[in-house]
C-alpha cells in the first residue's frame, strides 16, 4: 500500500465516500438514464409483441399471426428432424420448410373458413375420442407420458387438441363436399386391371431353404469339402442330422428358411447358381455373404396374373385416390377463387401459394412422431437379433 493511501486511510476527518450523498445534479442524471433504459425495455417488448402479433395472412374472417406462423414452423421443423425418411429429403424438406408452412396455414383455413360458412362444429366426444385413440394406439397409459410425448414434438395437451379440432372440421368439410364426389364403379375398377395388367402379375417364385458352411472354419478347401458331402447327403435326403451336428459345432448353419422369394431378388452370385433348377434340387456350394451357401428348391411358381377377385379392392383404393386428389384440386381452387384473401408473409414464405403443403401429420397431429419412435424401437431390437443371425443373403 502507497503512502498517500496509508494516510487515506488513517485520517479521521474523512468519511467513506460510499456514504456521501451523491451531488443532485448526478442524481437526476442516474434517475434519468434508469427511466430511459425501463421505457426502451417497455418498448422493445411492446415492439416484440406487436410483430407477433402481426397478421401474414387473412382467409375471410380467418387470420393467421406470425407467432402461429413460427409455431407451426418449429413444431414442422421437430417433426422433420424425427422423420424416418431418407436424410437427402430431409434436407430438401428443410430447404422449403417456410413455404410448406406458410402453404399448409393457407389450405387450412380455407377449410375452416369453408367450416364456419357451412356452422360445422367439432362435436367435443369425437375429439376426446381421437385423443384417447391417438394415445392408445401407441400405448400412452398416463397424462405425463402424454405429455412427454408432445413436448417432443414441441406440442402441448392444448395446442395438440387445437389440432386434432381443427382436423375433425377439416374431415367433415372434406366428407361433405369431396369425398361425397368421388365414386368408382366395378366397370371402372375392372377397366382399369385389363389395361394395367402388368402391375398385377405376380413375378416367378421359389420357395428356398438352405444352410450355410460358416467363415468360422477358416481352411477354405475344408469348408468346400463339407459344403459338397453336405449338398449330397440333402439330395439323398440324409443330410439333416449331418447338419445338426455341424452346427452344434459352431461349423455350420441349420436349415434357415427363406420362404417364398421372388426370383431376381437374391444376390446375383445365388441366383446364378439356382438357375434351372427344379423343386427338390440342390445348388452347388456357392460362396457369398457368411460362407458357402447350399440352397434347395422346395417349390417354384411360374409369373402369373393375380385374379380379379384378388386385386379389386386394390384398384379401388388406387382410382379413389386418384380422383380425390383431383377432386381436391379443384375444389381448393374454387374456395381460393371466392375467398377474400390478404396476405403479408415473412420473406422467406412469400410465394407460398403456388407451392405444395409439407404434410407430415395426415390424421393425428401426434403420429407422425411416434410412429417415428416406434420404428426406431423396431429397428434397434432387429438390429440386436441380427447380431445372432447368419448376415443376410
Amino acid at each position: 500500500m502507497s503512502r498517500s493511501m496509508r494516510e487515506t486511510s488513517r485520517s479521521t476527518t474523512l468519511v467513506p465516500v460510499v456514504n456521501q450523498p451523491l451531488p443532485a445534479s448526478l442524481r437526476r442524471c442516474l434517475v434519468i438514464g434508469l427511466i430511459f433504459l425501463l421505457s426502451l425495455s417497455v418498448v422493445t417488448h411492446s415492439a416484440l409483441a406487436s410483430e407477433l402479433n402481426r397478421v401474414v395472412l387473412r382467409v375471410n374472417d380467418r387470420i393467421v399471426t406470425l407467432y402461429d406462423y413460427e409455431k407451426l414452423t418449429r413444431e414442422r421443423t421437430i417433426a422433420l428432424s424425427r422423420a424416418q425418411i431418407p436424410e437427402a429429403e430431409r434436407q430438401q424438406m428443410l430447404a422449403n420448410l417456410e413455404v410448406s408452412v406458410m402453404k399448409e396455414l393457407f389450405d387450412e383455413n380455407l377449410l375452416l373458413s369453408r367450416a364456419d360458412q357451412l356452422g360445422l362444429r367439432a362435436d367435443e366426444a369425437d375429439i376426446r375420442s381421437s385423443i384417447e385413440r391417438t394415445k392408445a394406439s401407441f400405448g400412452i397409459s398416463s397424462e405425463e407420458e402424454f405429455d412427454r410425448a408432445l413436448a417432443g414434438n414441441g406440442m402441448t395437451q392444448e395446442s395438440f387438441r387445437a389440432d386434432v379440432e381443427k382436423n375433425l372440421l377439416i374431415r367433415q368439410v372434406m366428407g361433405r363436399e369431396v369425398y361425397s364426389q368421388v365414386g368408382v364403379e366395378e366397370e371402372d375398377i375392372r377397366r382399369y386391371y385389363q389395361q394395367n395388367s402388368d402391375d398385377f402379375r405376380q413375378p416367378a417364385r421359389r420357395r428356398l431353404r438352405e444352410v450355410v458352411v460358416l467363415e468360422t472354419m477358416q481352411d477354405a478347401d475344408e469348408r468346400l469339402r463339407l459344403a459338397t458331402e453336405l449338398r449330397g447327403l440333402i439330395l439323398a435326403g440324409e443330410g439333416d442330422e449331418q447338419i445338426e451336428s455341424r452346427e452344434s459345432e459352431g461349423v455350420t448353419t441349420g436349415w434357415i428358411d427363406l420362404g417364398w422369394v421372388d426370383v431376381g431378388d437374391l444376390d446375383p452370385q445365388l441366383e446364378e447358381a439356382l438357375n434351372g433348377l427344379s423343386p427338390g434340387s440342390v445348388s452347388e456350394p456357392t460362396l457369398a455373404r457368411g460362407g458357402l451357401h447350399v440352397i434347395q428348391t422346395v417349390e417354384q411358381e411360374e409369373s402369373r396374373l393375380r385374379p380379379f377377385q384378388d386385386v379389386s379392392a386394390e384398384i379401388e383404393a388406387r382410382l379413389s385416390d386418384e380422383r380425390f386428389e383431383e377432386q381436391m384440386d379443384g375444389y381448393m381452387r374454387e374456395l381460393e377463387t371466392s375467398a377474400y384473401i390478404e396476405s403479408d408473409p415473412p420473406p422467406e414464405a412469400a410465394g407460398f401459394r403456388g407451392s405444395r403443403a409439407l404434410k407430415l401429420t395426415a390424421v393425428d397431429p401426434l403420429e407422425a412422431q411416434l410412429a417415428a419412435q416406434e420404428a426406431q424401437s423396431e429397428t434397434a431390437t432387429s438390429e440386436e437379433s441380427a447380431e445372432d443371425e447368419t448376415p443376410p443373403r
